[in-house]
This record gives C-alpha cells, sequence and structure tokens, in this order.
C-alpha cells in the first residue's frame, strides 16, 4: 500500500504550566529518564536531545499511514479465530523508510548530527515498528517516543545489534510516534537504520481502554496471584507474551530448561505462531516477560512487563505444532525468570495446568482437574500415539486468542506441551489441543524439526528434567548522585555545569538482588567531543543484598570544553560490575549552562475577565466567557478555568462571532526566537452551520491580522506551539482568539503563553597551573614546571607560560613552582 508524507507544525506538548523565569537546579538536570507507563524494553537509557534543546526546527516530517478499515478487520478477525490463528491486533503497512530518504537532519550544537521522522497512522491505539536494517556505530543512539512524550523507548544503541541486522521495538501509544536518531561526529562511519513495516494496532490490546487486551479477556480467567496459582510461582515466571506475526500478531510460551543447566535462553511457542504466513523472522519477535497483576484482583491501571527483542529459530514442525527459538539477548537478572522443566513420555497427565496470555491480557492460568487424553489435533478418538493432548474442558479458568503457544504441565509442574487450538471460553466449556512435546521431542531426521538436539545436547537420554530458577545474582541500581562543578580550581561552583568547569560524580549504589556484591567497580564512559574524563574508573566496598554503599574515593570526574556551547546536552554512562561478572549500566543526562524562560505573555484564565483581555462581539448573540460561568468542564489539556466560546450553551436558534483579544507585547530585542503555547479544545458539529475557530496575530493595532491556526471541520484537542520568529523585533503585537458558530458546540483555550527559551552560563576562567591542559592541577603539572625551570625539554607543556605565573608578576620562577606546591598541599 502507498503511504503520504507530509509536514505538521504541532509536533511538541510542554506538559504542565511552567514558572515564569524558571531555572532548573542541577539536581533537576541529571536524572534517570523513565516513561510513564512501565514497560522495559532492554536499552541504554538516557532522553532525547530534543527535549532539551531549544533550537531545532519544530516542524518535523511527518509520515502518515492510510487509514484501515477496523470493522472489516475485526470480521475478519473472528473467522480467523475459528480458524485458530494467532490474535491479531494490528495492520501491518510495508514501507520504505530510512536515515536516507526520510526524516529531517539537523546538526547540535556539540557537532553530533540528529535525525527526526514522526510516523501518524490516524485513530491507531498503537505504533509499533518493525526495521528490516539496524546497524548503528558505538555512540550513537536511537529512540522513540509518542506525541505526548510520556512514553519513551531507548537509547538503543550498537549493543542492540541482533544477528541477520534486523530489529524491532516495542508499541509506543497512541496515533503517532517520533524517531530520534543522533549519531557523534566521532563516529567511524554512518548508522543504517531502515524501518520496513509500520504496525497500526486497531485493537486497545497493551494500553487498557475498550478493545480487547488489557482487562479484556473473558471473565472466568484466573490471575497468577491469585491464592489457586500460589503452588505454580515459579512457572508463572516462564511464561511471556510474544509480540509476532510481523509485528501484527500475539502469542504466548515459555521458557525451558535443558539437561546441562547452562541457562541457555531457549523459549518454547507454537509452530502455528511462526509459520501461518510462510514463516516469519524470529529475530523481530519481541518477548513480555512479568506482564502480570501484582494482586487476584485486575487492576484499574496498565501493569509494567519486562520486554526483550530478538531470538533465533532452533527447531519447529508442523506435526505437533511445536517451536523453539533461543531468546537472542541474555534474559538480565532483575526479570528474575524460571526455566521449565519437561517430560518427553507419552504419559497422560493426572491433572493439568495452563499458563497464558488470553486476548492478549495480563498472565492467567487455568486448571483441568481431569486426565489429558490423547488424540489428533481437533479429534475427540482416544489413539495412544497421537500427537496431540486434549483437554476436554477446563474446570477453573480457558484459553482464548493469544494463548496459542502456551505451555501445558502435568501434575509434576513439567511441560509435556504447548497450546495448537480449540474451542474453550468461558461461555463455551468444549476442548483444546496441546502438541505432544513427547512427539516433539524427537520428530524428523534433523535437529530443525525436533526437541532433543537442543535441550539434551550431550545425548544423555533423559526423559524428564525438573525447572531451573534464574541463578540468584546481585542486581546493582544507582540510587543517589552528588555532583559537584568546580570552576577555576576554587572549592565549589554554583550548582550550575558551564563550560571549562571541571565536573566530579559521587554515586550510591543499592543491591536489590540476593546474593551480596563483592570486588564492585564501577566505570563511566561518554563520547561527547566537549567532554574530556579525568578520573573514569573507581571501585565501591561489597555491596550486601538489600544494602547500599558510596564509591571509595576518587569520584568519578569529567571536564568540559571551553566552547562548550550553553544548552548542551550530554550523557555520561556508569557501567557497574562486580566479580560475579554482573554488568548493570546507568546514564546521568547533563544539559549545559543555566535553563530558562522568559514570558511576554502568560494567562491562565482562572479569573475572568483575564487581566488585560478584551471581548469583542461582532453580532452574534454570545461571546467568550469562562467555562465555569456557563457551566462547561475544562476539555482542554489544561486544568482549572478556562477561556470558552460556547455556541452549545448561547442556545437553539442563536449565533456567535466573537473574538478575545490578548494585551498588546512586544517582540522587539528579543535574544532567541519567540513562541506561542496554548492548550486547546475545538468541538465541531456540522459544515451546515460552517462552525470554525482561528487564532491570529497583529502587528498593526488590527488593521490587518495573519492567520496562525484554525480548527474547522472536525474535533481537535491538544496543545499547539506555534513558531513567532516572523514577528521578531515587533513592538506591537497582539493576538486573536476567534469563533464563529451557529448553535454549534465550541472552542476552549487555556494556558496561553508567548515565551522563548534562554541560556545563561558564565564560562570558567582557564586554570592556573594546568600546564598540560588536562583540566586538573596535579602532579603532573608540578613536575612540567620543575623541569621547565631546570631548562629540560618539555613537551607536555601545552599551556600558555601565563598559567604558569601563579602570582601573576610577569615571572615565572621558583615562586611559582612553590605556590603550586603548596596548593597540591592544602
Amino acid at each position: 500500500m502507498m503511504y503520504n508524507e507530509s509536514v505538521s507544525g504541532r509536533v511538541f506538548w510542554r506538559p504542565g504550566h511552567p514558572r515564569r523565569w524558571s531555572r532548573p537546579g542541577l539536581a533537576a538536570l541529571i536524572f534517570m529518564f523513565s516513561a510513564v507507563w512501565g514497560l522495559a524494553q532492554i536499552s541504554a537509557g538516557g532522553t532525547p536531545p530534543s527535549f532539551s534543546v531549544k533550537t531545532l526546527e519544530q516542524d518535523i516530517p511527518t509520515v502518515v499511514m492510510p487509514d484501515v478499515d477496523v470493522a472489516k478487520l475485526l470480521v475478519e478477525d473472528e473467522l480467523e479465530r475459528k480458524m485458530g490463528l494467532p490474535f491479531r491486533f494490528g495492520f501491518p503497512f510495508d514501507v520504505d523508510l530510512g536515515l536516507d530518504n526520510a526524516g529531517t537532519w539537523e546538526r547540535l550544537p556539540d557537532g553530533s548530527m540528529l535525525w527526526r521522522l514522526r510516523i501518524v497512522c490516524p485513530g491507531a491505539y498503537s505504533i509499533n515498528l518493525i526495521y528490516d536494517e539496524y546497524r548503528v556505530p558505538e555512540g550513537a543512539r536511537l529512540f522513540l517516543y509518542d506525541e505526548d512524550r510520556t512514553q519513551v523507548w531507548g537509547a538503543f544503541t550498537d549493543r542492540n545489534h541482533k544477528a541477520g541486522g534486523r530489529f524491532a521495538t516495542s508499541p509506543v501509544k497512541g496515533d503517532a510516534c517520533i524517531l530520534e536518531y543522533v549519531e557523534p561526529p566521532t563516529v567511524h562511519e554512518p548508522g543504517r537504520i531502515r524501518i520496513g513495516r509500520v504496525i497500526h494496532g486497531y485493537r486497545d490490546v497493551f494500553y487498557g481502554r475498550a478493545d480487547k487486551g488489557f482487562g479484556g479477556s473473558g471473565s472466568c480467567n484466573n490471575n497468577v496471584a491469585c491464592p489457586e496459582g500460589d503452588p505454580w510461582a515459579l512457572q508463572i515466571r516462564s511464561a511471556a507474551m510474544i509480540i509476532t506475526g510481523g509485528g501484527s500478531r500475539l502469542c504466548s510460551g515459555s521458557l525451558l530448561n535443558n539437561v546441562r543447566g547452562d541457562q541457555t535462553p531457549y523459549f518454547l511457542t507454537a509452530n502455528h505462531c511462526y509459520e501461518a504466513w510462510g514463516g516469519q523472522d524470529v529475530t523481530t519477535w519481541v518477548f513480555w516477560f512479568n506482564y502480570q497483576s501484582a494482586t487476584c484482583a485486575n487492576p484499574a491501571t496498565e501493569p509494567p512487563a519486562d520486554s526483550m527483542t530478538g531470538s533465533i529459530l532452533r527447531a519447529a514442525n508442523a506435526e505437533s505444532d511445536f517451536c523453539l527459538v533461543e531468546l537472542s539477548s541474555a534474559i538480565p537478572t532483575s526479570y528474575s525468570v524460571f526455566y521449565n522443566g519437561w517430560s518427553n513420555q507419552n504419559v497422560a497427565a493426572t491433572s493439568a495446568v495452563g499458563i497464558h496470555h488470553p486476548s492478549g491480557d495480563i498472565k492467567k492460568i487455568s486448571f483441568d482437574d481431569d486426565p489429558l487424553t490423547s488424540t489428533a489435533y481437533l479429534s475427540e478418538t482416544v489413539v495412544p500415539s497421537a500427537n496431540h493432548w486434549r483437554v476436554g474442558q477446563w474446570e477453573d479458568g480457558t484459553t482464548e486468542g493469544g494463548s496459542s503457544g502456551s505451555p501445558i504441565f502435568d501434575q509434576n509442574h513439567r511441560v509435556v506441551g504447548q497450546l495448537h487450538g480449540g474451542y474453550a471460553s468461558c461461555t463455551s466449556l468444549t476442548s483444546d489441543w496441546y502438541g505432544k512435546f513427547s512427539t516433539s521431542w524427537n520428530y524428523g531426521s534433523t535437529a530443525a524439526t525436533r526437541l532433543r538436539d537442543w535441550l539434551d545436547p550431550d545425548n544423555t537420554g533423559a526423559e524428564t528434567l525438573d525447572g531451573l530458577e534464574q541463578t540468584p545474582a546481585p542486581n546493582l541500581v544507582v540510587t543517589d548522585q552528588t555532583v559537584t562543578d568546580i570552576c577555576s580550581g576554587k572549592s565549589g561552583g554554583d550548582g550550575i555545569i558551564e563550560a571549562g568547569e571541571h565536573v566530579t560524580l559521587a554515586v550510591t549504589v543499592a543491591n536489590s538482588g540476593t546474593l551480596d556484591a563483592t570486588g564492585v567497580t564501577g566505570t563511566i564512559g561518554c563520547s561527547d567531543p566537549y567532554v574530556t574524563l579525568n578520573q573514569s574508573a573507581t571501585t565501591f566496598p561489597d555491596i550486601t543484598a538489600g544494602h547500599s554503599a558510596a564509591n571509595h574515593p576518587p569520584d568519578f570526574a569529567f571536564s568540559l570544553a571551553l566552547d562548550t556551547p550553553c544548552g548542551h546536552a550530554f550523557d555520561v554512562v556508569l557501567t557497574l560490575a562486580d566479580e560475579a561478572a554482573g554488568v548493570w549500566d546507568h546514564t546521568f543526562s547533563f544539559v549545559v549552562g543555566d535553563l530558562f524562560d522568559v514570558y511576554m505573555l502568560d494567562e491562565d484564565f482562572e479569573t475572568w475577565p483575564p487581566a488585560g483581555w478584551q471581548v469583542i462581539n461582532n453580532g452574534g448573540d454570545c461571546i467568550w466567557n469562562s467555562n465555569a460561568s456557563i457551566g462547561r468542564s475544562n476539555n482542554t489539556p489544561g486544568s482549572g478555568n478556562c477561556a470558552a466560546a460556547d455556541s452549545d450553551k448561547c442556545g437553539s436558534g442563536t449565533s456567535m462571532d466573537t473574538d478575545l483579544l490578548s494585551p498588546v507585547f512586544s517582540l522587539a530585542d528579543l535574544p532567541a526566537a519567540p513562541r506561542l503555547e496554548f492548550d486547546y479544545d475545538f468541538n465541531y458539529y456540522s459544515s451546515i452551520f460552517d462552525d470554525y475557530g482561528a487564532v491570529d496575530i497583529t502587528v498593526n493595532n488590527g488593521a490587518t491580522w495573519t492567520n496562525l491556526v484554525t480548527y474547522a471541520d472536525a474535533d481537535a484537542t491538544g496543545h499547539d506551539v506555534i513558531d513567532l520568529s516572523p514577528w521578531l523585533g515587533e513592538s506591537q503585537v497582539q493576538l486573536r482568539f476567534h469563533y464563529e458558530g451557529a448553535y454549534d458546540w465550541w472552542f476552549q483555550v487555556d494556558n496561553v503563553q508567548v515565551l522563548y527559551s534562554g541560556c545563561e552560563q558564565d564560562i570558567c576562567a582557564a586554570w592556573p597551573g594546568d600546564l598540560n591542559e588536562d583540566s586538573q592541577v596535579n602532579a603532573v603539572d608540578a613536575s612540567l614546571l620543575a623541569n621547565y625551570l631546570a631548562g629540560n625539554d618539555v613537551p607536555g607543556f601545552t599551556a600558555p607560560l601565563s598559567r604558569a605565573d601563579l602570582n601573576e608578576d610577569t615571572f615565572i620562577n621558583a615562586t611559582d613552582l612553590a605556590l603550586l606546591l603548596l596548593a597540591l598541599v592544602s
């Protein structure tokens, strides 16, 4: 299908209501970004550069996917359900969008190149992406986030490379997602990112609204945290949901132990989850572990999940409908998974349990109290040598679409098969069929069609195997940090990191794992060209489980170049390790200089009439008013009261033609580009009455007006950001919010702000005594000065000679050396 490219000027939403001249402290500039919705896809963390760099273009090139016929898709889904196909939540569009043919490139203040692209799927609940090519150089970072920036995936780096060069990212909520790729100037070769598929989520599976997905399975299902699930607590940790079918389908599955017990991440699911469309590339599968309720009751909001991307196909066959993959990354110890035991004996279980994700919902558990029977698929005829186990009827719980591939356990808590299909549901007490583990074990003549080569690689002949817990381990997380900026050798700075400064970083680390962490080391890394690492490594005391500790001296330290731009953002990545080879990363994000916003206009309409504003009636029956005065709620993204031109409240047979005029303000002598921001809600009624809302600007006392944006023909709500650079330098500027309607609905406006973003910094002077220009004054500098005074050749003496004149008497002599040594001692 074809897709269209357009440009949208309404991309950035800065939530909240910022204060005038707000100056964030240093602690506010250093953080590890975490999304509101708790999916943890393996990534390096950090913050997209556009969140802090205010000089970037506000218009991001936008690719708009075609509309989808949801009603038609839902009819198809019902037919597919009866055919036993995996649960579909999204419609895939094949595309070819890459760094070379889509989006836009901009240069950041530090010389890095930033690429951004916005993808829109009109009406979608979510968007997820499949990458035909993902290969980025060391130091490069890819982020994805939703339109309102409450959900950020990434940073994805070179550590996310997969076999075959493909990749996938978890769904982003809403009908628009933004990709942001930053590449430092020091890379040896450019990155290669190419999106091959965009999946329009037409079912609200992931974020819990009106469709199947979270909270959407049948009411007879049991959350795994219910008391009946307690005896199965270990096996529950093995099960996961999979995004498969080229990114548009959902299945279930579970981890398996192998005879070596080496925790190779083998994952069992159904062959039809893989093969139904000619075989999908499993390197783009996404696995969601621990997607479950913490209590027996269904939670009111979406619970968190732990996500991984990518796997390698190991074996599959249609006879018993099994598919075995190996996850392409080690499973983080923080996921606390379990590797299931199994039985390859063709012996019917006396009772059975299934753990699964019905209809893409959170993890559920089902119970069959009767013996399994051996039949062919969809048959009820008992044949001992048949290839499936039949559940005659679930006594507690059920399965649904999305449960395909999930394990069935015997009375010994061992896997004996995986779900192929059936007719069971909360309203249909009928059968399900599971492909036999015993058939899968030795089917065919090669390792590609059977399990035994992978789960018993040494051919021990094992017929049963118990499960295995993920090896207990430490789990180190940064819980606190102290950042000190030092300028020109002084004891401390002003709490604002600025060009030329020396910065120290002291870190407190907690061990939330189950074993003590010993031999703990920490190393910081930064690829930013303005940053020099002075003290990149340090050690920690041993950290017992459940306790925390600060790093030993010396603290981590780095310096900023004198030409570091104000407002420049950069990340410092801390890698922690212990002697048991556990490795954990934490990203610190910094912004250089004192950032602030300056407001020429800032009105929240909490009181009416607002000071300095004018309401004009151009001949209608009603005018702009406070929403509170007319009894209408504030439907904008703002809170409290708002300004409202409400044709509905005006009444039948009436009309409105009204203006809301701002005070006059000046855009003259501003040091940066100004912008207009406001929250709005336009509720459209009918083209019969031609209702519309508009925002205009004038610089000549209303003699002429220029339209900035118009809302008509469709409902619209959100937060607009409009560049006012064309009017920079004008001293008599005024805004007009205009509405016309005839017994239509309304136009609401809130939090109208005209502002510019600034940055101030005091560049740190050259460091007296820093003769080798490493941003430190230490014994090396004293040695260089002593050699210089002795007449020796000192190639390391790179700084201007004036830095060696510590007493500023225009002579470089023994007095300066004595002062330098004294400073070092003190």
